[in-house]
């Protein structure tokens, strides 16, 4: 069941500890809502604590809270947040939940099943930032330079630096009220445009191992062992997706990236209208936005391809 965002609110006011969360592999919208909840909440003088994923953005040049993501976990916690996770399964550290009294997730993925006890959902969001944002008033703290650079992150990322779609005029107006408040973000936007030149190598692989269907509409990136990939380039596929997702006449994109000998993590890209990639992610026990979704596979590569060969007909 879905809640009031305010029940959310009211939830994490009456928990004195909290264990925040975000999905496996998480981008600038998941760390950037749990930098900024998580600085609103100890202004509360709520313990928190953090589970989050090695980022490979190179966030934490930005923002110094991300040095508490290490820190030991307690024994319990009253409530776990998991925010920008739309599956348990898909939350890193969801086992955790297990040592916290509820759980409370806040998220921006239609295909969320409201897995947590008190469950906020809002799928025309353009980022859970937009929500976090939100939160925050309810929560009363206001924002410091660092909750503010958190949230434009968090929806800098998620809206493409906010050339995609699903940018609207209520994101607009937070980041309108954000620059308000300081002026500063084009330093964050400036960094976060380089990346390690092991990205080139990461680059040339990728393209290299391209699989296009007959019509050229589907493309398919294999990072794969067997085609000389290796799980060593920890660095953000992000870009890879996009030189190819923006190339005339290509409507989905499909990366399939290995990250064990029968693991493979899977990030669907749709640049048409006529394609909602969160339909194939949800089947396969993943989830997101009908442009851009992923899932996660346990099996053989062969059976991975044939799967997505099969769904998008060549």
């Amino acid at each position: 069941m879905n809640s009031d965002l305010m029940n959310a609110a009211e939830a994490l006011m009456k928990a004195e500890s909290i264990l925040i969360m975000t999905h496996t592999n998480p981008d600038g919208d998941a760390i950037g809502s749990a930098v900024a909840c998580g600085r609103a909440l100890k202004k509360l003088g709520k313990t928190v604590s953090y589970i989050v994923m090695e980022d490979k953005y190179g966030i934490d040049r930005f923002l110094p809270e991300m040095s508490y993501f290490g820190e030991e976990l307690l024994p319990s916690y009253d409530c776990a947040l998991a925010v920008d996770c739309s599956t348990r399964e898909y939350a890193f550290g969801g086992k955790e939940t297990d040592r916290c009294g509820m759980t409370v997730v806040i998220d921006h993925h239609k295909t969320n099943p409201f897995y947590g006890d008190v469950n906020y959902v809002d799928g025309s969001a353009a980022a859970c930032g937009e929500i976090i944002y939100d939160l925050i008033e309810i929560l009363g703290t206001g924002l410091d330079r660092e909750s503010a650079h958190a949230l434009y992150i968090a929806l800098s990322t998620d809206t493409g630096n906010f050339l995609y779609s699903n940018t609207t005029s209520r994101t607009f107006a937070i980041v309108s009220e954000l620059y308000r408040l300081y002026d500063d973000y084009y330093l964050i936007a400036d960094a976060m445009k380089f990346c390690p030149r092991e990205a080139l190598v990461l680059t040339r692989t990728g393209l290299d191992s391209l699989l296009l269907s007959e019509d050229g509409s589907c493309a398919v990136i294999r990072l794969i062992y067997d085609l000389g990939y290796t799980d060593k380039m920890n660095v953000n596929s992000d870009a890879l997706l996009d030189i190819v997702r923006y190339t005339e006449g290509i409507r989905v994109t499909v990366l399939i990236r290995q990250t064990g000998p029968r693991d493979f993590k899977i990030s669907l890209r749709s640049t048409g209208d006529d394609t909602d990639v969160s339909i194939l992610a949800g089947r396969m026990g993943g989830g997101g936005h009908e442009k851009a979704a992923g899932f996660n596979f346990e099996g053989s590569y062969s059976d991975l391809e044939r799967i997505i060969r099969e769904y998008f007909g060549f």
